[in-house]
Formats: structure tokens, sequence, C-alpha cells
């Protein structure tokens, strides 16, 4: 990174910092991000008076972002990479350095809609396809100690994503709502199209449905270079029946059904580095979701607040009319086969309750604690002229059972001193599938303990720190690739474990440069210790990803988040510093972005119902890594957006947004990525609701 560029992000953090202070009003109404509900177990807070790093992207935040993809939405996260955030079908995530495009780490991280885990993994594939159009809110929670709540191995953290309901479109005494929307993008020519339908059908009973289609062509990076790939048709819909019943409505019972599809011709095969070498293909996906989920509030009773969720979850990629992989002209051949499946089926169940008990103790504790479980199989059908096969040695077939349960205390000891205890046992066995000669798989038990605390020291000063404890089990993938996969007897592979403390100070402070305006600034910062770490990592030499055993990783960094909000200007800032070594070796562990950060400056016109916002993110280089070929190079970015959402006259309820991305097209590819980014990008969505 230029150093002026550096000194320009720290001056823009430190002046929000040096604003001044008064008292806090928890009344306070206001878009400050920091500001936002997490909602998670316990009682109600936002993210700042939480004892973890949390970020919410709220509504108003996606809507604005016009993303066609969730890596779009979480990479101008503090702590959170995406490799490929703009390319939707060969994406991955990374928190905190952990997870690379070709490693699958998602099995290190908890991503979940609405309360359904989702995972898929295929070589060469990115490992999440959904459409940002129907989200609520995404909460990303950076660290282990997520692990209590959501699942044992969580070492990176949790990503939540909730979706969109009949109330978000329903206001007063409405009985039917009709959104219209579209979205324009000039780099690729791209659009998408949705419509929204919610209905109060009854007094206890609304429905929900959602349709969006879009076609996603290849894009252009700052030289105006193009890929040879075709275009991609994107389909994805969504439906929710919610019956409230019971004396006080206090129960409901929902029934929901989401699908996402796409499909393209003449596709790469190699979705992550749009590589020749594995040819072309033409390809189907799916994502699918289907939720029967009960709920009673048992109002005026304490001690009970039960949620009951089963669902079913299916993820699958289709490849029809596979090319040869030729090394040379006469060795060519079809490693999957003429066309190949790759699919992860699971069902999962939920059952949780929170319990508040301040009547009893005479001080304020929740406690929410529950069990879920999950049976998921991993499939690879592989046709043939000369018959079907199943799987390979790098792709193997198998299930895999969990059961978990979980408990964790929200006690506020004194006056501004909450602890937060909690733990988790989870219990996996996995079972090889066809092909696997294996003929039994590893069971074992893993363990989530933690505890976390904060303080308000003063009304403006919190101060919070956190020590947990996770194991994380083998995946199927892991269990049965390679040698178990021809050899009956079964090497079993030992848990990782992680121990991660972090701690930081949140500030807040409100009237600072006039009335009703608010300032907010979070630092956190981590030390994550992990042994029997598990990592797919490429190797230049023989053009492979490999796995590599490293029997002890320490993962440790900061992160800055602050926001400023009033009624006429506000801001965001955000800075990330992450380092990851091999303990074993000495060395650096090359799945970690350098030192970045952003900053966005913006001012509203309420009599006009308009904001206009300039964003500049800043990444270093990347220099100090084991491999010199996944060095990366510094660069900038620059966007500007505006937003009218007219309140009055013929056009109140409409929503009109556009966005200059890239302003300056610069040519980039961030650290984890084996492809440029999108060069300068005109935005334009236009939505009506009636």
């Amino acid at each position: 990174m230029k150093t002026h560029s550096l000194l320009l992000l720290g001056v823009s953090t430190s002046t929000l910092l040096l604003l001044g202070a008064a008292s806090h009003s928890a009344e306070q109404q206001s878009s400050i991000t920091l500001d936002k509900i997490v909602t998670t177990a316990g009682k109600a807070k936002v993210a700042i008076d939480t004892p973890q790093a949390v970020t919410v992207i709220a509504p108003q935040q996606i809507e604005a972002s016009q993303a066609n993809s969730l890596g779009e939405l979480l990479e101008r996260t503090p702590g959170v990479s995406v490799s490929n955030a703009q390319a939707p079908f060969g994406q991955s995530f990374n928190i905190r350095g952990i997870g690379t495009g070709l490693s699958s780490d998602e099995n290190r991280m908890i991503l979940q809609v609405d309360g359904v885990k989702k995972y898929f993994e295929q070589y060469r594939m990115g490992s999440f396809f959904s459409d940002p159009e129907f989200y609520k809110s995404v909460t990303i929670q950076r660290g282990p100690a997520g692990s209590t709540l959501y699942g044992s191995g969580a070492m990176a953290g949790v990503i939540s994503v909730q979706t969109k309901d009949a109330s978000d479109y329903l206001k007063g005494d409405d009985k039917l709502a009709v959104r219209l929307k579209g979205t324009w993008s000039s780099n690729a020519n791209d659009f998408t199209s949705s419509l929204v339908t919610a209905a109060k059908l009854t007094d206890n009973l609304e429905l929900f449905a959602a349709g969006n289609f879009g076609q996603i062509r290849p894009y252009t990076n700052g030289d105006g270079v193009k890929d040879a790939e075709g275009n991609t048709n994107m389909y994805s819909g969504i439906a929710k029946l919610k019956y409230n019943f019971g004396s006080d409505k206090d129960q409901s019972l929902a029934l929901s059904y989401e699908r996402y599809q796409f499909t393209g011709k003449n596709q790469y095969f190699d979705q992550i580095s749009h590589s020749k070498d594995f040819g072309f293909t033409d390809r189907t996906g799916y994502n699918q979701t289907g939720i029967l989920r009960y709920e009673n509030a048992f109002l005026g009773n304490d001690f009970l607040n039960l949620t009951a969720q089963l669902s079913y979850s299916n993820e699958e990629t289709s490849q029809d009319k596979l090319q040869n992989i030729c090394y040379g002209p006469r060795f060519c051949f079809k490693p999957y086969g003429d066309k190949t499946d790759f699919t992860y089926n699971t069902i999962q169940y939920k059952l949780e309750n929170e319990s508040e008990l301040e009547s009893v103790l005479g001080l304020p504790l929740f406690i929410t604690y529950g069990a879920e479980g999950s049976w998921q199989e991993r499939k690879n059908t592989r046709y043939k002229k000369t018959g079907t096969t199943h799987g390979s040695s790098s792709h193997p077939e198998g299930t895999k059972t969990s059961f978990g349960v979980y408990a964790q205390a929200e006690a506020e000891l004194l006056p501004g001193l909450v602890l937060t205890p909690g733990v988790r046992i989870d219990h996996d066995r996995l079972q090889p599938g066809t092909g696997v000669k294996a003929t039994q798989g590893p069971s074992d038990t893993a363990y989530s303990p933690k505890l976390a605390v904060y303080y308000d020291l003063t009304s403006n000063v919190g101060l919070f720190a956190s020590l947990a404890h996770t194991e994380r089990l083998p995946s199927i993938d892991e269990a049965f690739s390679g040698d178990n996969y021809t050899n009956p007897h079964v090497k079993q592979l030992k848990k990782e474990l992680s121990n991660n403390i972090e701690g930081g100070i949140a500030l807040s402070f409100d009237s600072v440069l006039q009335e009703e305006d608010g300032l907010r600034l979070k630092a956190t910062t981590y030390y994550n210790k992990i042994r029997n770490h598990y990592s797919r990592q490429y190797n230049h030499t023989t053009g492979r990803a490999e796995v590599v055993l490293v029997n002890q990783a320490q993962y440790s960094g900061l992160e800055l988040e602050a926001s400023y909000d009033s009624q006429s200007i506000f801001a965001d800032a955000g800075l990330t510093y992450t380092r990851a070594y091999n303990l074993d070796t000495n060395n650096y562990i090359d799945s970690v972005e350098p030192l970045n950060g952003f900053i966005a400056l913006g001012f509203k016109v309420p009599e006009a119902d308009l904001q206009v916002k300039w964003r500049s993110d800043f990444y270093g280089a990347l220099t100090k890594v084991s491999d010199p070929k996944n060095k990366a190079k510094a660069y900038n970015l620059h966007d500007i957006s505006l937003e009218w959402t007219p309140t009055q006259g013929f056009l109140e309820n409409a929503e009109v947004r556009a966005s200059v991305e890239n302003i300056f097209n610069t040519k980039y590819r961030s650290a984890l990525s084996q492809r440029d980014g999108r060069g300068r990008t005109f935005k334009l969505s236009i939505a009506k609701t009636f």
C-alpha cells in the first residue's frame, strides 16, 4: 500500500475518534453500524455491547450494496475476506485468515440461512450459491466463541443470514403489498428483476412469496479484458406461510421453501481461477432449503420460550458435456466422466429454549440451551460410456451423522458487568459411501467451552474479553480421501483444537458535534492457536492442491470499527491487521489478507429523501509469505453511491439507487483470489412498493 493511502486512512480514522464526547443515551435512534441489533441468545443488544467482534449488515445496507452474491456483501467487513467475491460460483469465505479458495475451509466456520447450516465442497468450485435479494440481515460473528450456540469447529466464526418475511412489507393495517424491482450493471450488462408479494390472508395467517430472475455475464477487469465464459441464467424463489395462534398469539407455525438455481453453457469447469486447463462444461446448480418451524413464547412464563425446527437442505451442481483434459498431444482423459453430479443432502433438527430467571435469583439471568442433530449425505455420481461410477480419491462419497447439546448463560452480576459462560458437546459419526475401500469411518466427540465478559467501565467506555476452546471433527472429504479411499483400514485423523483469547474496548458518545448525533468505536485484538491444523494449499510446482498437516498454527490480529451518524452527515471506517504462522517451520501461512481498511463518508438531504456516499478501500501489499508466488500487490478502490427514497407524492414508496464502483478502473486482484476483480461498473436499481 502506498504511504499516502495509509496516512489518509489513519488520519480519517483518528479524526473520527477525536471528535469529542458527551453523555450516552441508550434511547437514541440512529443508523450507526455498531448500533445494529444482534439477534443472538440472551438479552437483545447492539453490536457494540457484545463481548466479541460482531458485525450486522442491516436491510438498508443490503439494498444499497446492489450485491449479486453473499461475497459482495461480506468482503468489506473488518476481519472478513472473500476469494473471488464478484464471481457468484467461484467464491469462498475467509475469516481472520482461516479459509482459502482451494481449502474449502467453510468447515471451519458455520454458514447458515434461517438457522439451517449450509455446506458444499467441490474441487475448483465455490462453496455457497444464493440470492441476496431475499436477505433481511446478515450477522458475522468473528472468532470461535460462536461455536457454543452454532456448532463445534467454528474456529473462524459464524455467518448467519436471515431472509425476509411478510411483516417486512406489510405496514399498519395493510392486507397486501407488492414490490417490483429491477437492477442493471454496466460492466457485463448484467440484470435482475424481482417480484415480491406479501399478504395477510386472515388475522392469523400471512403469506410471503418472491421470485427473481437475472442473467450474469462475464465481466471485464480494469484493463478491459473479458473471460471467454458463457452467460449464466439465475432463477430464485422463496415462499413462506406463517400461522399465529394461541390466546395471546404467542405461538406460530411456519413453513418455508427457498430455491436458487443457475444454468449456463460453455462455463469454465474451474470457477476458482478460470483456467482453461480443466476445460469447459454446461453446468446447472441448485441450492434448496425447506423449513418447518414452531415457536412458543409462553407469554407470562419466564422459564419457557421454545423453538423447534426441522429442515432439509440440498446443494448440487451438475456438469454435462465435459471436455477432455490433455497433458501433451497424446495424453487426454476425462477424470469426471462425460457428466458428473456433486451433491450434499442434509436433514437437520433443532430444539431450543430460553429461560429468564431474574424473578428467581434477583439478578438479570438468561439461559439458552438446546439440542440439535443432522444427517448429511455426500454424493458424486460420474456417468461414463462404460458405466456409472461414484466418487474418487479426491472426492469420496459418504454420510455424516451429528448430534450436539449446548447451554449458554448471560448473567449481569453487577450493574454493567455481564458474564457469559457456555459449553457445547458434539458427537459425529462418519460412514464411507460407494467406492470407498474403508469399511467404517471415524467417530469422535468435540467439546466447545467458553467464557466471555463485558463491563461498562463508564457510560461511554466498555471493556470486553473472552476465552474460547473448540474442537473440529473431520469432514467426509477429509476422512475418506487419499489413502482411506483405497485402503480398507481407516487412517484416523486427529481433531483440530483451537484456543482463542480476545479482548477490546468499545466507546460510545452522543451529541458530539450536534444534537442527536453519535460516535461509536470498537477495537478487538485476538490470538488463536490451533493444533493438528489441516489445510489444503496450492502447490505451484505440481499445480495441485495438497493437504498439509500443521502441528501448531498461530493466528492473531487487530480489528477496528468506527461509525458516526447525524441528521446530515455520516461516516464509517474499519481497519484489519492479520498474521498467521506455521509454528512447525516458523514460516508464514499464506491464507491471510494484507493490512487493509476502508473509510466511507456521506451526507443526507432529509427534505429531499436523498443521501450520497463516497467509499475508499485500501489494501496493502502482501509480501510476508511462505511461497513467493503468493505475493500480492497493493491497490486502492473508490466508489460513489446515491440513494433516493421519496416518502411523499406519486413516487412515494419508490426506491432509486445508483453507484459507480471502482471509479478509476483499477486493475487489481485480491491476495486470496486467483481472478482479477471487476473494472469500473455503473449500477442502477429501481424499485416500487404498491
